[in-house]
């Protein structure tokens, strides 16, 4: 998970796309929005969200596709798990 994590976040940093880290294990509240709006009751981090639209899943090829065709939304939510 945490190599997933970094690559995602090495692509959005490369991109210049603005983006916030949420630590899910930290906050029980985002973690139930994540899961909201990924609509995966069970979804695991790392997840990409621009505002309530879900944008990419854990897999590093699926989010270079999301980059390549630019995030509509200036700030991009970054679902994480530090712990």
């Amino acid at each position: 998970m945490k190599k997933h994590q970094q690559k995602i976040e090495m692509i959005l940093d490369t991109k210049k796309i603005e983006y916030e880290k949420i630590d899910i294990a930290a906050d029980a509240d985002a973690k139930e929005k994540m899961r909201e709006v990924v609509g995966d009751p069970k979804a695991i981090p790392p997840q990409l969200t621009n505002d309530d639209t879900y944008c990419g899943v854990s897999l590093l090829q699926e989010v270079k596709t999301v980059c390549a065709f630019q995030i509509k939304c200036k700030t991009t939510s970054f679902y994480i798990q530090e712990s």
